[in-house]
């Protein structure tokens, strides 16, 4: 069960790590 769930929110923080990093690049190209 823990395993579970520290798996889902190691997924979690990898998914908002990898949109915040889309976002900025996309900030940055856009100027």
């Amino acid at each position: 069960m823990e395993n579970a769930l520290l798996y889902i929110a190691g997924a979690l923080m990898m998914g908002l790590g990898a949109l915040g990093a889309a976002v900025g690049i996309g900030i940055l190209g856009g100027r």
